[in-house]
């Protein structure tokens, strides 16, 4: 999935890949901070989600730019 349509407001791109690549997520969030869409992403996985999470600013919003956050997740199972 690719975003294509950004709000006008203060909002991030956040990359997820799947630690297998089975499950890769693009998502646009709305948020004060990266900090913060971070959190909202985190939220939205699944509980045995894990791995790498980019956040990205408006503008910045490719694999190959440099990330605001980036994140390893790890279930806690």
């Amino acid at each position: 999935m690719t975003i294509t349509t950004c709000p006008k407001g203060n909002h991030f791109h956040l990359f997820g890949k799947d630690v297998f690549e089975r499950d890769n997520r693009e998502e646009l969030i709305e948020a004060n901070d990266p900090n913060q869409a971070l959190e909202i992403f985190i939220l939205k996985l699944d509980a045995n989600w894990e791995g790498a999470i980019e956040v990205k600013a408006h503008g910045k919003a490719k694999e190959s730019n440099l990330a605001l956050l980036d994140f390893w997740r790890t279930p806690l199972k």
